[in-house]
């Protein structure tokens, strides 16, 4: 089995408070789930089910209208109590309200050793017990479509964003049977892989010590600074993706749930998440379910009333607007609370600095580089000119021209857009760079608006 080691030496870790201590504190069960519509990027859902139906744990909810065999199914069992849409009747949300029993669809026919079980028959299972959505492409970060084939799948075990359970924790938590587990589903996925299977973690990784036994699967360990935890970094080195290159990736608590599938014939819904912000009164690590409502697990953990909650991390997470979308996206291991940041300051660019941070070093507080500042929602300023300061270069740890990149994706020239790589980020990818971007733009709702169109207008699936 192969091992390699990558330092990232450009980028940028937050420096702000709030981080939940490695240890895990409470299990939060909560009366709601829900699977939610942003999740899968150009879904066309066809629901299978109406408010009022009683849901096993593993039943379907919807299809994808584009392909379905691949099945959407709830995490736990319990009542449907709402389907919310939105505009043009986009579906916002399936609520579920658990009953607590936790009874479950069988699937003991899938259960099957990893030594007999045929590709085909991997990607059935995953299919039909809605694990298959775990999975995402990359070009494009959309659920893959049955007929495509993995180059190479990407499992991310790794966490230095702001908020994150170390994987470690994870593992522990489950003692043995967890890392059995992974290793189990990391084995089933490299059953599927057209080329390699890499999981990714940290250097002190006890993943790096497992057996593994395929000959495709290899464990590449990645330290430095953010984004050294995203998976588009990791495939940038290893495998990068693109026209001639179709990769898959997922999060190592899924891996671990299609061991437990395949093994056991059991859906895992349990998840460990990372509870933090300099509005939260205690930041911990808790375990709830896949999709639980933010609002009961964050129930008497914040301070003050004027919070916007996060699913996801602080700079690449989802605000929760309302009632209907408060719920734990599908692929987030993360949940922050900021200050909403709505209060004006007087005079604020006159001021010294002290607890404020900047990237180019303005402020005074740039003296102390080991404070921790309560950063909160406000980007200082409206939008302005974007402006080449090497600013951006600084912490994009890709080999590619960003600032070209951004300019690029701003005036929608798909073209040049996909000669300077856009196919192989995911909007996480430039999180920094909107954080560090002088003129305020987002560049990853700009990388989506011109991902969605090459898609449309210039790709062959």
């Amino acid at each position: 089995m192969d091992k390699t080691h990558i330092d990232i030496t450009k980028g940028l870790n937050i420096p702000i408070d709030g981080k939940p201590e490695q240890s895990i504190t409470a299990t939060k069960d909560v009366e709601f789930n829900a699977l939610l519509g942003s999740d899968y990027h150009g879904l066309k859902p066809k629901l299978v089910v109406q408010e009022g139906d009683k849901v096993d744990k593993g039943s379907p909810l919807l299809v994808s209208k584009a392909d379905e065999s691949v099945v959407y199914t709830t995490p736990v069992s319990g009542k449907v109590a709402a389907i919310n849409r939105g505009a043009r009747r986009a579906l916002v949300s399936v609520v579920i309200a658990a009953d607590g029993k936790n009874s479950q669809v069988s699937f003991n026919s899938s259960k099957k050793s990893v030594d007999k079980i045929t590709p085909a028959e991997v990607v059935a299972g995953l299919q039909k017990s809605g694990l298959w959505t775990a999975l995402r492409t990359r070009p494009f970060s959309k659920v893959p479509h049955s007929s495509v084939k993995a180059d190479a799948i990407f499992i991310n075990a790794m966490a230095n964003d702001s908020y994150a359970a170390n994987p470690e924790i994870f593992f522990k938590e489950g003692a043995e049977s967890f890392m059995q587990s992974f290793i189990l589903g990391a084995r089933y996925l490299a059953k599927i892989a057209g080329k390699q299977v890499f999981i990714c973690c940290h250097p002190d990784s006890q993943l790096l010590q497992a057996n593994y036994s395929e000959k495709n699967l290899s464990v590449a360990s990645f330290s430095g600074k953010y984004p050294a935890s995203l998976s588009g970094t990791h495939m940038h080195f290893l495998y990068p993706a693109g026209r001639n290159a179709n990769n898959f990736w997922i999060n190592y608590q899924d891996v671990t749930a299609i061991g437990k599938f395949f093994s056991e014939g059991e859906i895992m819904h349990q998840r460990l998440f990372g509870l933090g912000g300099p509005s939260v009164a205690k930041p911990q690590l808790l375990l709830s379910s896949l999709g639980a409502n933010i609002r009961e697990l964050t129930q008497g953990e914040l301070k003050g009333d004027n919070n916007r909650l996060i699913s996801g991390g602080i700079m690449n997470g989802r605000a929760c607007t309302d009632e209907t979308d408060s719920f734990c996206g599908r692929y987030h291991l993360q949940l922050a609370a900021l200050d909403q940041g709505n209060q004006r300051e007087f005079m604020g660019w006159l001021s010294w600095g002290l607890n404020k941070f900047s990237n180019q070093a303005i402020y005074l507080s740039s003296i102390n580089p080991s404070k921790l500042f309560n950063l909160n929602t406000s980007t200082n300023g409206s939008e302005r000119a974007m402006l080449p300061m090497s600013t951006y270069e600084k912490v994009m740890p890709m080999n590619l021209l960003p600032t070209q990149l951004l300019r690029s994706l701003l005036v929608g020239d798909i073209e040049m857009a996909e000669k300077l790589g856009c196919l192989e980020l995911d909007e996480e990818d430039l999180s920094l760079c909107s954080f560090v971007c002088s003129g305020k733009y987002e560049y990853g709702e700009a990388l989506r608006h011109n991902l969605e169109r090459i898609e449309k207008e210039n790709w062959d699936i």
